[in-house]
């Protein structure tokens, strides 16, 4: 019930923000972007995210907690996605 009113806020504050924006200044803004620039951010944001995920498995290793590797990694992108998206 709570993720449920959690996705509705969510929703409501995208709906506003979205609400009063140009879709062809965005659009226009996105074609002209340099495309390496966003290929090397996207390159630092699996980047980051791997390292984060291999972190936290190293901090498990020492609890002897066994996490396999790229289930963990998916799953800590995952949960990073939702605690950017979700208000709360």
């Amino acid at each position: 019930l709570i993720l449920g009113i959690q996705v509705l806020i969510t929703i409501g504050i995208f709906a506003l923000l979205l609400r009063n924006m140009d879709f062809r200044d965005v659009m226009a803004t996105i074609a002209s972007a340099r495309v390496e620039y966003i290929v090397l951010a996207f390159i630092f944001l699996v980047g980051q995210m791997i390292s984060a995920a291999m972190r936290w498995i190293e901090l498990l290793k020492i609890m002897d907690v066994d996490a396999p590797r790229w289930p963990f990694i998916q799953t800590f992108t995952y949960g990073s996605f939702v605690n950017t998206a979700v208000p709360g």
